[in-house]
C-alpha cells in the first residue's frame, strides 16, 4: 500500500469540506490520503490502521456534533482518533462552523481539545486557515512534483502501429457498455435526488400557507387544527421519499478492467465513485429539516420559522450545486452514454438546462456551482445578520429588567435597614418579660433572619450580586446574642440553647432549612425512648414539620408514623430516623416564626 504524509478523518456531514481540503493539499504538494470510504467497509483494522501508523499528520475534520457518536467503541471516527493517538501522530482538529466540544468528552479522548486546532467556520477564513496550516501545524513536507510524460523515441514497425490501432478499437467498443452502466447509475441516483426537490417544492407551497394561517390564528383550537395538518404533511413527505430510498450507502466498487475503460474516456473514476454518498448526504439533510419543521410547528416562534424559511431557499441553491455536478461529470462520457440523463434533465425544478448544453466544458459548471454557493452565503449572512438583531434585542431587554432589579434591591435593602433597627429595639430581652415572650423575641428575630437569607439568595439567582447591607451573618449575631441572653436567664437551657445556635447558623449560611421545633425538656424530667433534650424534629411520616402545630397534627393523623430528627453531637448535627408512639411528655418549642 502507499505511503501517505497525511490523513484526513471526517464523518460523512463533512465530506465536502473534507474534499476542499484534500484537494488544496493535494495541490501544494503533499500526499494526502483521504478517499476512505471504500477501507471503512472492507477491512477496517488491516488496511485503515495501516495508513495511519505510516502517517505524520492526522486532520480531524469536525462538522458540529461530529464526536456525539465516538461514545459508541465501534464507532470509525473514535477508532480512527484513538489509533492516531497511540501512534503519537501529530492531531489537528479543523473546527467547522457550529462545532462546539461535547461535554464531557467522550472516554479516552478527554485531551483532544487541548491539541493545537484550526477554525475553518466560513469561505472568508478558510483560506487563511489553510495558509496556517501548511506554514504552522503540519510536519509533512511538500514534495516535489514528479514528471510523469517522458519523451520516447517512436520507431516501430507499420505492423506494430496497425496493431496497437486495433487493440484501441476493441477497447473503446469494450467501454462503451461500461460507460453506459455507470452514467446510467449516477442518473439513477439523481432521480431520488430529483424526488426529493419535488417533495420540498411541494411542502414549501404547504409550509407558506402554515405560516400565514399561524399569523391569522385567533383562537388555540384553529392553531392545533393547523398544526396537526402540517406534521401530517410533513410525515407524508417523508414517507414518500424514505419508503422507496434505494441509494448505496458506501461507494462504488469499480473493478481495475473497468478503471482502464473509463480512463480512455478521461473519466474521473474517484468522483465517479462517489455518487450514491452524495445523493445519501442531500437524504440525510432532508430528513434533519423534516425533524427541524416538526419542532418548528410544535413551537412557531419567529427565530424557528425564519430558520425553515432561509432552509427552503437555500436548499434550492444546493440542489443546483448538485445537478451541475451531475452534468460536469456527465460531461466526460460519450454523448451515447448519456440517454439515461433525458428522463429527468427536462423536469428537474430549478435548474432547466437543454441536453447539449452538457458539453460546456469543466469552467462552464464549475463558475455555475460557485455562483450557487455565492447565493447560499449571502442568505446565510442575512439570517445572521437577523439573529444578531434579535440578540442585541434580547440584551437590551436584560439590561432593562437588571436596572429594574437593581432598583428593586435597593428599595428592599433600605426597607430591611428600617427594619433592623425597629426589632432589635423590640426583641430586646427584659427582665420582667416571662419564659414564654423571651422566647418569642428569640423566634421573631429568627424570622427577619430567615427573610435577609431568602431575599439575598433570590436576588443572585436574578444576577444581582451587590452586597446588603444588612447581611445574613449579622443577623446571626444579633440571635446568638439574644440566645445567651436567654441562657441567662435560665440557665436550665443549656443543652437546647446550644442546639438552637447551631441550628439557626446553619439557617444563616443557607445549609438548612428555616423549618422545624426542638425539644426543650420532659414532663416530671421523665426519660424519653427516643428523644433527648436539644434534638430538633424536622419531619414526620416523611412530611416537611415547619411548627409544632404541624407536629400534633401529623402526629394526630397517624400516631405510628416514622420521626425524623437531627441531634447535636461534638458540634455537629446528626440525623436520626425512628418510630415514634409517646408524645404527651416531651416539651417542644417552635424554632420559626
Amino acid at each position: 500500500m502507499k505511503r501517505y504524509d497525511i490523513f484526513i478523518s471526517y464523518r460523512r456531514s463533512s465530506y465536502d469540506i473534507a474534499n476542499l481540503v484534500a484537494t488544496r493539499l493535494k495541490a501544494a504538494g503533499y500526499s494526502v490520503f483521504f478517499d476512505i470510504e471504500a477501507l471503512r467497509s472492507g477491512k477496517f483494522n488491516e488496511q485503515l490502521y495501516n495508513v495511519i501508523d505510516n502517517c505524520k499528520d492526522f486532520l480531524l475534520i469536525l462538522p458540529p456534533n461530529a464526536l456525539d457518536r465516538c461514545v459508541n467503541e465501534d464507532d470509525w471516527v473514535r477508532l480512527e482518533i484513538l489509533r492516531a493517538k497511540q501512534g503519537n501522530k501529530n492531531i489537528i482538529p479543523v473546527m467547522l462552523n457550529g462545532f462546539e466540544w461535547p461535554d464531557p468528552m467522550p472516554s479516552a479522548m478527554e485531551d483532544l481539545p487541548d491539541y493545537q486546532a484550526l477554525t475553518a467556520s466560513s469561505t472568508e477564513y478558510f483560506d487563511m486557515a489553510m495558509d496556517r496550516l501548511q506554514n504552522r501545524y503540519l510536519l509533512s513536507k511538500k514534495h516535489l512534483p514528479i514528471r510523469k510524460f517522458l519523451k520516447y523515441s517512436i520507431l516501430v514497425l507499420g505492423s506494430i502501429v496497425a496493431l496497437l490501432l486495433i487493440l484501441w478499437g476493441v477497447f473503446i467498443l469494450a467501454s462503451r457498455d461500461v460507460c453506459n452502466k455507470y452514467a446510467t447509475m449516477m442518473v439513477n441516483d439523481a432521480m431520488y435526488v430529483y424526488q426529493i426537490a419535488q417533495e420540498e417544492n411541494t411542502l414549501e407551497k404547504n409550509w407558506i400557507s402554515f405560516e400565514k394561517s399561524v399569523d391569522r390564528a385567533v383562537s388555540g383550537a384553529n392553531i392545533d387544527i393547523k398544526r396537526e395538518e402540517m406534521l401530517r404533511l410533513v410525515d407524508f413527505a417523508q414517507e414518500n421519499v424514505s419508503k422507496y430510498w434505494n441509494v448505496s450507502e458506501t461507494p462504488w466498487t469499480v473493478s481495475p478492467y473497468e478503471r482502464f475503460l473509463l480512463s480512455l474516456h478521461g473519466i474521473n473514476v474517484a468522483d465517479m465513485i462517489m455518487s450514491p454518498v452524495l445523493s445519501n448526504l442531500y437524504y440525510d439533510s432532508y430528513i434533519d429539516f423534516l425533524n427541524q419543521i416538526r419542532k418548528c410547528v410544535e413551537n412557531p416562534d419567529q427565530y424557528a420559522i425564519r430558520n425553515v424559511n432561509v432552509y427552503f431557499s437555500t436548499e434550492k441553491h444546493s440542489m443546483n450545486i448538485f445537478y451541475s455536478s451531475l452534468l460536469d461529470q456527465l460531461s466526460e462520457f460519450p454523448k451515447k452514454s448519456r440517454e439515461a440523463f433525458t428522463q429527468i434533465y427536462r423536469q428537474w425544478i430549478y435548474f432547466p438546462i437543454d441536453l447539449y448544453e452538457i458539453d460546456r466544458g469543466d469552467e462552464y459548471y464549475e463558475n455555475i456551482a460557485l455562483r450557487e454557493g455565492e447565493l447560499i452565503e449571502d442568505l446565510m449572512k442575512g439570517f445572521d445578520t437577523y439573529l444578531e438583531i434579535e440578540d442585541s434585542k434580547v440584551d437590551d431587554m436584560l439590561k432593562e429588567n437588571d436596572n429594574v432589579l437593581v432598583r428593586e434591591f435597593k428599595k428592599l435593602d433600605s426597607t430591611f435597614v428600617t427594619t433592623y433597627y425597629v426589632l432589635k429595639e423590640q426583641c430586646k430581652l427584659s427582665q420582667s418579660d416571662d419564659k414564654w415572650l423571651k422566647w418569642g423575641k428569640v423566634v421573631h428575630w429568627s424570622a427577619y433572619m430567615s427573610m435577609i437569607v431568602n431575599s439575598k439568595n433570590v436576588f443572585k439567582e436574578e444576577g444581582i450580586n451587590m452586597e446588603p447591607s444588612i447581611t445574613p451573618e449579622q443577623t446571626f449575631v444579633e440571635l446568638e446574642s439574644l440566645l445567651n441572653d436567654y441562657l441567662k436567664y435560665h440557665p436550665d437551657s443549656e443543652v437546647f440553647i446550644e442546639s438552637a445556635k447551631q441550628f439557626y447558623k446553619e439557617v444563616s449560611k443557607g445549609k438548612r432549612p428555616y423549618s422545624g421545633v426542638i425539644v426543650s425538656g420532659f414532663m416530671n424530667d421523665l426519660k424519653h425512648p427516643i428523644f433527648e433534650v436539644g434534638d430538633i424534629i424536622v419531619e414526620y411520616d416523611k412530611k416537611s414539620i415547619k411548627n409544632i402545630e404541624e407536629f400534633k397534627q401529623a402526629f394526630k393523623g397517624k400516631e405510628d408514623g416514622n420521626v425524623k430528627f437531627i441531634r447535636l453531637i461534638k458540634g455537629a448535627f446528626v440525623t436520626i430516623d425512628k418510630g415514634i408512639t409517646e408524645t404527651d411528655i416531651v416539651g417542644l418549642l417552635d424554632l420559626t416564626e
